[in-house]
């Protein structure tokens, strides 16, 4: 079976979606090609070929049940995200979360999810979250940082600002973070 990069970058999208019809169970075909239409609609910057993707890649969840891999459900809820759709993409993270408790990037993914649905309660949530998985996660402390300043809590988002300083004293984005914050707090 190609990998998803072959499928896209060397024509091989027509040679699984045949043997897809010769056997329509095939977990590997249905994961690889879901990813690979997925990844073309990003490298193209599109959103087509996203129901495609989310198509292929449900029907391997269907197809794992129980069995499904913490991959399988992350596929999933990035596609499922792309397409804005924030209750099944959490619910997709959240299934990988159970297959692999101990990974920050799901949590930090769900933040997110949220942050760009406009949820900066549930966003801060995540990232701590993901905070409380891996404390040293620079990126979740800036995030985490800028949902808590959204909601008007500068003192809280200058905490996790620092916290992000403590582990790169010179990063830019979370030196304007603490600066916002303190300028509020003013």
């Amino acid at each position: 079976m190609p990998s998803p990069d072959a499928i896209l970058h060397f024509g091989h999208l027509p040679l699984v979606k045949t043997a897809l019809k010769e056997t329509p169970d095939d977990k590997q075909a249905h994961y690889n090609l879901g990813v690979a239409i997925a990844r073309g609609a990003e490298e193209e910057g599109a959103k087509h070929g996203l129901d495609d993707a989310e198509q292929h890649l449900r029907r391997v969840v269907e197809l794992r049940g129980d069995e499904a891999f913490a991959v399988d459900h992350l596929e999933l809820a990035k596609v499922l995200a792309r397409q804005n759709k924030t209750d099944d993409a959490v619910a997709s993270y959240l299934e990988a979360a159970k297959k692999s408790p101990g990974d920050y990037r799901i949590f930090h993914s769900i933040g997110l999810v949220y942050d760009r649905a406009g949820d900066r309660l549930r966003a801060a949530q995540a990232y701590q979250q993901a905070l409380a998985v891996r404390p040293q996660h620079l990126a979740s402390a800036i995030k985490l940082g800028d949902a808590l300043l959204a909601m008007n809590r500068p003192q809280d988002a200058a905490i996790s600002y620092r916290h992000a300083l403590d582990f790169d004293p010179q990063n830019a984005e979370a030196r304007a973070g603490l600066a916002r914050a303190q300028s509020m707090s003013n």
